[in-house]
């Protein structure tokens, strides 16, 4: 063997399997010389003896047996044609990866006798520009394994003539799963942090799902599915995207949304996969979640060859779409507080202006009119002789005593004087008589008794609140009885305004902004710290559920 390849030199693999394959070659023709006799291939001196040719065809044997055990054990194939491209020898670990005997392919041309139909002619073509004297690198896919090759002329003994073609073939097939996966991943973080710029980009909510809807739709691993989001307490999907599938399909997968928001509100572990039913696929069940809020879940068309680093990437990727969503959420909400104070302050114009032109019309109408009568009374009173005063001032007097009760009843209704001076239980009770008196609907009212009174700020809205309520009830609800209850329940305190009547959509309301009322209910409730909850729908009545930490109640009191 040449000292060359003894040295330790640092060369390519395909490099020194083609050189092995070379003086494996240049061995069994030089053992199949020395079998024959031909002694040009092994030069023995005159005094050698048969000994010594014996020495010398053992030693080749060794040698040929060292080689080719050290070929076959690479992880490779390594071949030899002629110059018909007919395979002459063939070795290397493939072959047992293969299922083939070492012999198995000897003999076969190369081409269609020993590759698939789509590969054979690339290969021949290859093989044939290598017997031109020019060297080959390619690389070819067989039954999902992928290979790298390397091909070059294979000269005679006197280095002139090709007679044929050496080749090495490496299995490169866990390198390029490597770059696949390398490819993959920096394809997911591309889109991680698309995602994440088009959360910083727009807070619009509309503009948030358009995008999404975009980048999920050009994501090679999510090649179909759809995103649906809740609002805060109702389990029915209030808006969505979807890609990559028919509207069936969303379908479907908006119904399963539904059944894990139903899981996650109940407290149980809710399932990730849906399993498909007859032509319906299967999906994957992502949660968007921000802290413990469920705000929509992420159906995925189901792949069942996802791994546990891609699933790994979809929660992930569910966590920013999460954060997107929050951020214009939250937008949308301090957007449409921003809006609902603005229309406060209009109103709270609007409701000033409103109340002097009323006190500018009961002063004009009632008072003035009862002070003008006063006034021709007292000026007839002038003309009139000594025994008819009399009768003039006690007409002038009911005038007086009417004026009175006309700015009693203007004070009334502007504050009642009795929640500074008797406190709100005793101005709810003369109010709920008031109010019976004049719409007919009475009032039942529960409430803490013995407890101590509610004072200051606290009352008022109180106060205002329940006058608000019930003054919707006499309009809108169409009943003869209300139900008022003031109960404290631990450190809260929960007050409930409920009627029978013909009830309202809330939300329609609510999108209309034509509900003052309300508005300014949500508004002194938000004042306390409170949360405002109403129970209704068209024709089952409603149901105004207010409910106040109780320090804070105590802190305005005093």
């Amino acid at each position: 063997m040449d000292d060359n390849l003894s040295a330790p030199q640092k060369v390519p693999a395909e490099n020194l399997i083609t050189e092995l394959v070379k003086r494996l070659a240049e061995t069994e023709t030089a053992l199949e010389d020395a079998v024959d006799g031909q002694v040009d291939a092994v030069i023995i001196p005159e005094s050698a003896t048969p000994y010594l040719l014996h020495r010398a065809q053992q030693a080749l044997r060794e040698n040929e047996k060292s080689l080719r055990l050290l070929v076959e054990q690479l992880p490779a194939l390594v071949w030899t044609t002629d110059s018909q491209l007919t395979i002459t020898s063939c070795r290397g670990a493939y072959l047992a990866h293969a299922g083939l005997q070492p012999h198995a392919l000897v003999g076969k041309t190369l081409g269609s006798d020993t590759c698939p139909g789509e590969v054979d002619a690339e290969i021949e073509s290859y093989h044939r520009r290598t017997l031109e004297g020019v060297s080959q690198r390619y690389e070819i896919t067989i039954n999902d394994r992928h290979y790298q090759c390397h091909i070059e002329p294979l000269y005679d003994a006197q280095g002139d003539d090709i007679q044929g073609v050496i080749g090495v073939a490496l299995d490169i097939t866990e390198r390029k799963q490597a770059e696949e996966s390398l490819a993959r991943r920096h394809h997911d973080l591309s889109v991680l942090n698309a995602i994440t710029t088009a959360a910083t980009s727009t807070l619009d909510l509309g503009e948030t799902l358009s995008t999404l809807q975009e980048l999920l739709a050009s994501a090679e691993n999510m090649p179909g599915g759809t995103l649906y989001l809740f609002e805060w307490g109702r389990p029915e999907p209030c808006e969505g995207i979807h890609w990559g599938i028919s509207d069936e399909t969303a379908r479907s997968f908006r119904e399963a949304a539904a059944l894990y928001f139903q899981a996650f509100a109940a407290g149980h572990t809710a399932q990730r996969y849906q399993s498909g039913d007859g032509d319906m696929p299967g999906c994957i069940l992502i949660p968007l979640m921000t802290e413990d809020n469920l705000l929509g879940v992420l159906c995925l068309l189901q792949d069942t060859d996802t791994d546990r680093a891609q699933y790994s990437f979809r929660e992930t990727l569910a966590r920013q779409i999460g954060i997107a969503i929050q951020n214009s959420r939250l937008y949308e909400q301090v957007r449409s507080g921003h809006e609902r104070l603005q229309a406060l302050s209009r109103r709270l114009v609007e409701t000033q202006e409103a109340e002097r032109r009323y006190i500018a019309r009961e002063l004009h109408d009632e008072v003035g009119q009862v002070l003008t009568g006063l006034n021709i009374i007292l000026e007839i009173a002038k003309r009139l002789p000594t025994e008819a005063i009399r009768t003039s001032l006690d007409e002038a007097q009911e005038r007086v005593y009417e004026i009175i009760d006309q700015v009693r009843r203007m004070s009334l209704d502007l504050r009642p004087p009795m929640l500074d001076d008797l406190g709100l239980l005793s101005a709810l009770r003369w109010h709920f008589d008031r109010y019976t008196a004049q719409t007919e609907v009475e009032v039942h009212f529960d409430c803490d008794e013995g407890e101590p009174d509610i004072e200051g700020e606290a009352a008022l809205a109180i106060y205002r609140i329940i006058q608000e309520a019930l003054t919707n009830i006499a309009r809108h609800a169409r009943v003869r009885a209300a139900y008022v209850s003031l109960r404290t329940e631990g450190d809260r305190m929960r007050l409930q305004i409920t009627d029978r009547g013909v009830g309202f959509d809330p939300h329609t309301v609510l999108a209309a902004g034509t509900s003052v009322g309300l508005a300014g209910m949500a508004e002194r409730v938000a004042l306390l710290g409170g949360d405002l909850a109403i129970e209704t729908e068209p024709g089952n009545g409603t149901r105004l559920c207010v409910d106040f930490p109780l320090h804070r109640i105590q802190e305005s009191t005093k």
